[in-house]
């Protein structure tokens, strides 16, 4: 037997316009985390160059600490008493622990967090020297954390300082000091060589993640031609 004449019977343009619309998402996701890998690909060469180059006085980048993030910096001054801050909530290799702040000021009076490396919650937290010394360490910005909640205001003021997350200006009026934007990465022979890494999500988890947005939006278009230029065979009268 012949079949009948073929023709297009499910073209639907509410269909037609919401596929387009959610394809157009499903893209702009992928090419995000392409975006998003490069970027990482970007600050881990900047990370590994700058680790190489020798340390300079931190108030030769004070002014402009953002162009120079990650470089290492030498500075000489005290730790502040009773001036430290723990950030809480980090996991390190499935352990829960805090980031051990200490607040430090230099000869020439520079106020700033040093960030003296991860420890578990219960500690116990490392000591510092009370007299003058010389450290080195690398320049960054404070850690963001995508959702703050909760707020600071109704932390009570204990030593150490608890926080889930670092604000600058807080901290400094809980101290009644000026810190600096920045904060600085202690370098020492205790540090880990990853302790400072600036990412732990790779980007090749990242393109990972635009494959599968890509796939699904390939299934997506293949579904949408499938059901809407399916061809019926038409009812012989």
């Amino acid at each position: 037997m012949v079949p009948g004449p073929m023709r297009i019977e499910r073209f639907s343009p509410s269909l037609t316009l919401l596929t387009l619309l959610l394809l157009s998402l499903l893209m702009s996701l992928g090419f995000w985390q392409l975006d998003r890998a490069d970027q990482k690909r970007e600050l881990i060469r900047v990370y590994r160059e700058r680790l190489v180059e020798p340390a300079i006085p931190l108030a030769e980048v004070r002014a402009e600490w953002q162009t120079h993030l990650y470089r290492r910096v030498v500075f000489k001054g005290h730790f502040l008493e009773k001036m430290q801050v723990l950030l809480e909530n980090q996991v390190r290799k499935g352990r829960a622990g805090v980031h051990d702040y200490r607040v430090f000021k230099t000869e020439d009076g520079i106020l700033f967090l040093i960030n003296l490396g991860w420890h578990e919650t219960s500690g116990p937290y490392a000591a510092t020297d009370p007299g003058l010394v010389t450290l080195e360490g690398l320049v960054r910005s404070p850690p963001e954390v995508g959702l703050r909640l909760g707020d600071l205001e109704t932390i009570p003021f204990t030593t150490p300082l608890k926080t889930p997350y670092l604000d600058i200006d807080w901290i400094s009026s809980r101290f009644e000091i000026k810190a600096e934007p920045f904060v600085v990465l202690l370098e020492n022979e205790t540090t880990e060589t990853d302790e400072w890494m600036p990412i732990h999500f790779p980007p090749e988890k990242h393109q990972g993640y635009a494959l599968t947005w890509f796939s699904l939006a390939a299934t997506l278009l293949i579904l949408f031609g499938f059901y809407t230029f399916s061809k019926q065979p038409t009812d012989k009268k």
